[in-house]
């Protein structure tokens, strides 16, 4: 399946990319981030952080740049798209899954 590319301003320099599938170091640099914010906030506030920060994470793959403040400045509808496409990557290239797809060479 081809990837959809999408275009946000704050991202690559508003040129075109596809997201990144995740890797284990991706979601490990995910939960250190998360335990960092499960001290500081409330239950509630976790739900409402977890997935800008692994879309911050992932983001990041392609511009480092990329911070929590460029998430919360999305329009709603455009933030749900990246959390769909985020879901699709995170289902797409399992070795595991009876996919033909090699994860590992596809990384390189």
């Amino acid at each position: 399946m081809e990837k959809r590319k999408l275009k946000l301003s704050f991202v690559n320099n508003g040129e075109q990319f596809v997201m990144p599938t995740p890797t284990v170091l991706s979601y490990e640099q995910y939960i250190d981030e998360m335990a960092k914010v499960e001290k500081k906030k409330k239950k509630e506030d976790i739900n409402k952080i977890a997935n800008k920060l692994m879309l911050v994470n992932l983001l990041r793959e392609v511009d480092k740049s990329v911070g929590l403040s460029n998430i919360n400045k999305m329009h709603p509808l455009d933030f749900n798209v990246l959390v769909s496409e985020m879901n699709n990557v995170y289902s797409e290239g399992r070795e595991l899954d009876e996919s033909e797809e090699d994860f590992q060479k596809s990384k390189s």
